[in-house]
């Protein structure tokens, strides 16, 4: 939950520190660490996307569980609790993906990262048994 929240509320600034560090250190194992998180991770838009939704599902669980590991607690209290998640979770299925993709969209234009990108086609080699229609032979 922490790291999560950390990621999230410092993504701008690891994602400037990150090129920075990458041309200040020599060993090429965290150099070429640093360049692919801030290419491959950090500069995609889905990465941050489910990063907002992690930290949001967690956040909630996180509250309840903490509840949880109390040596003394109230039962009547534990029942709210978890009613109140389940109706957090019943909540985020109807809204929640659209309350975080805005606020992905957000994040992003203020990174000047692309919303999403054209990902190459995938083409399959066909095997000698298979023919190209969908005859049936």
């Amino acid at each position: 939950m922490k790291s999560v929240k950390l990621i999230k509320e410092q993504c701008v600034r690891i994602k400037d520190a990150l090129p920075k560090l990458a041309n200040i250190v020599k060993d090429p194992k965290p150099k070429n660490e640093a360049e692919s998180l801030t290419t491959y991770k950090l500069e995609n838009f889905e990465f941050v996307l489910v990063m907002i939704i992690w930290y949001k599902l967690l956040h909630a669980i996180n509250i309840a569980s903490k509840f949880f590991q109390v040596e003394i607690m109230d039962i009547d209290e534990a029942i709210k609790l978890l009613e109140a998640l389940i109706w957090f979770f019943e909540n985020y299925r109807e809204s929640g993906f659209a309350s975080a993709m805005d606020e992905a969209k957000q994040m992003t234009s203020e990174m000047e990262i692309e919303l999403f990108y054209e990902r190459c086609n995938i083409r399959r080699k066909m095997h000698f048994d298979k023919s190209g229609s969908q005859e049936v032979i």
